[in-house]
């Protein structure tokens, strides 16, 4: 394949020229270009590279404060120089301008406060209004819950993980609800798993032909199927129990402005705020944290449910007005992982609000041997993750997430109701 990087607007190539013992990059005519500029390896990675003198040369990133060492975690404004290749360092992600304009849309609606400390664009998604009950008039409550909640669930090639679902949910709440689960594929199950399924009429299960769809696209596809106003995302390997309350998250929709409202675990994971800034004195560096915990330490109610806290990013246990969720685009189906931050990110750029009702709780029962798609799936997935997390980072225009507990890394004001967040340590001195 013929890689060559040309400049749209000019219609010129990028060639190197070497000048005593440096090397510069040029635009040249592109019919002078006889080879490619920039490679694909074995694993589908892309790299701006050259052969120059039997020395093979990737376009890298510099380190200032490193005596131009090559570096993994540049900081802005370093340089960057057709130097040695580095497998992580020198790794690039092609990005068509309107896609990269299409990510960026969402940061247009943000608006920055006045003289706030946090002074990029994403900053304007920090607000947190509190959750207000609806209108009389605007109230619809929920009378059969089976005509108002569809369980959508995405799995991967374990029907038996579905039919044990539908089983906890008959048994704890005494009838079914509609449920549809979206399988990879292919469709080789047995006679005898569709007579299972079949004991369950409200059960849609629906095989695609991708054996690779990825998690997001599952879930878009099965979420497009529900024909009810709320649905209830979760996993496979999740089953109901005695304090699956799900009437009361469906009380919060029906009465509130929140637009998801999620169960727990039994012990509370992937709960957190999500808050972007500086977070130290470098104005340079743009970062979104993520703060685990701080929607109990926080502890701001929903009305009328005091055991029920505003949150920014719960497990995927949540029920949701499904509208609101297919109206943000649901899950990015480009993002094989990682979209589950994305999503919560989305609906707080978006202004949806989101509870957390830690007294709502699901059993996390994961089977002893868990099915996957060959050997390689995982490292498939690991390969990919830095080319996700620069599809995020690029959408929010910042440098990196960073994971924090709240306990250590929040200060709450208890009497103004005002939080703050501690400075965080410089990355690499940038």
């Amino acid at each position: 394949m013929d890689n060559r990087l040309i400049y749209e607007r000019t219609g010129r190539c990028v060639n190197y020229k070497s000048h005593d013992n440096a090397k510069f990059l040029e635009l040249i005519d592109c019919s002078d270009v006889t080879e490619s500029f920039f490679t694909e390896d074995k694993d589908e990675m892309l790299y701006i590279q050259r052969i120059v003198k039997n020395e093979e040369l990737c376009i890298t990133p510099m380190s200032e404060w490193n005596d131009l060492n090559v570096t993994t975690s540049p900081c802005l404004e370093d340089p960057v120089g057709l130097t040695r290749c580095n497998k992580h360092a020198s790794r690039i992600l092609l990005m068509k301008e309107d896609v990269f304009q299409e990510d960026r849309k969402l940061l247009k609606m943000a608006v920055v406060p006045p003289n706030s400390s946090c002074d990029f664009k994403a900053c304007g998604f920090n607000k947190r209004e509190p959750v207000k009950l609806l209108p009389p008039d605007q109230v619809g409550r929920c009378t059969n819950m089976w005509e108002c909640v569809t369980l959508a669930v995405k799995t991967t090639r374990r029907p038996h993980l579905i039919l044990r679902l539908a089983r906890s949910v008959r048994d704890s709440l005494g009838f079914d609800l509609p449920i549809v689960a979206y399988d990879d594929g292919p469709n080789d199950y047995p006679d005898e798993i569709y007579q299972q399924i079949a004991e369950y009429p409200l059960l849609q299960y629906v095989v695609g032909k991708n054996e690779d769809l990825g998690i997001a696209r599952g879930r878009n596809l099965a979420v497009m199927q529900v024909k009810t106003k709320y649905f209830f995302l979760l996993d496979d390997d999740i089953k109901f129990n005695e304090y699956t309350k799900l009437d009361k998250l469906v009380e919060i929709l029906d009465t509130t402005d929140v637009a998801v409202a999620s169960a727990a675990y039994k012990v509370i994971v992937f709960t957190s705020y999500l808050e972007f800034g500086h977070f130290n004195e470098n104005k340079a560096n743009r970062r979104l944290g993520v703060y685990h915990e701080a929607c109990t330490i926080v502890n701001q109610t929903i009305p009328n449910h005091p055991s029920c806290v505003r949150c920014d990013i719960t497990s995927n246990v949540f029920l949701a007005r499904t509208k609101e969720i297919l109206d943000i685009g649901g899950w990015d189906p480009e993002l094989m992982i990682l979209e589950h931050k994305d999503i919560f990110i989305r609906l707080k750029a978006a202004g949806m609000k989101v509870a957390l009702c830690p007294d709502v709780k699901v059993d996390h029962a994961r089977p002893s041997k868990i099915a996957v798609k060959g050997e390689d799936y995982s490292e498939k997935r690991r390969r990919a993750a830095g080319r996700f997390r620069a599809l995020i980072n690029n959408r929010w225009n910042i440098q990196n997430i960073f994971d924090r507990s709240a306990r250590n890394h929040l200060v709450m004001n208890h009497d103004t109701g005002e939080i703050t967040y501690k400075e965080e340590k410089e990355h690499e001195s940038c």
